[in-house]
């Protein structure tokens, strides 16, 4: 990772379990590749240091054949909200009374229950890049391991999702956490050095 000095684990204190893991890849029929997997057991979340006044940005690709309006869309998008893999919702301390959060938004597994008949059913939710577009990883034969980037605004209609909507990122989940880079203000829509 060029410009992460290093990861902190999970704000929530929860790493991701072998058990976890074979829950989720039992609800999408497909195994998670190794270096997503590793990376949940140590961390189960994006936790940088140093961490960024505007965050950390990636480069999304656009086909030439997609719609129009994706142009409307930056090709630098800020990455938002990281889906932890938690199976039960995770135990916060308010005023030293221990109570479980009912609604673990980030949870990966209420992306799986709620919206994945919304995305390639290829695809498994991994991040939020805000305005409720996703970064989706691939679990099926032809995009295994890479990463895309989904625009809500131009979800297919009703049937099944295509990748009309949908960017090329990085071709696996350790390429996309190197081609990470700090956000400056204004740079969505531009490229770094």
């Amino acid at each position: 990772m060029k410009y992460i000095k290093r990861l902190k684990p999970s704000y929530w204190g929860y790493l991701a379990t072998a058990s976890d893991i074979e829950g989720i890849e039992k609800k999408i029929g497909s195994t998670l590749p190794s270096d997503y997997v590793d990376f949940m057991k140590q961390y189960n979340d994006f936790n940088p240091e140093p961490q960024q006044e505007y965050g950390y940005c990636y480069n999304v690709n656009w086909s030439e054949n997609q719609d129009e309006r994706l142009k409307l869309f930056n090709s630098v998008e800020t990455l938002e909200e990281w889906f932890i893999i938690h199976p039960e919702p995770p135990l916060i301390n308010t005023g030293g009374i221990a109570s479980r959060v009912s609604n673990v938004s980030n949870a990966i597994e209420t992306y799986l229950e709620k919206g994945q008949e919304r995305i390639p059913i290829d695809t498994i939710p991994i991040a939020s890049t805000g305005g409720s577009h996703l970064l989706l990883m691939g679990v099926g034969e032809n995009n295994y391991e890479k990463i895309f980037y989904w625009v809500m605004d131009l979800e297919c209609e009703p049937g099944e999702p295509t990748y009309d909507n949908v960017g090329f990122v990085a071709s696996s989940f350790s390429e996309f956490l190197d081609s990470l880079y700090p956000c400056e203000a204004g740079l969505k829509g531009s490229f770094p050095d």
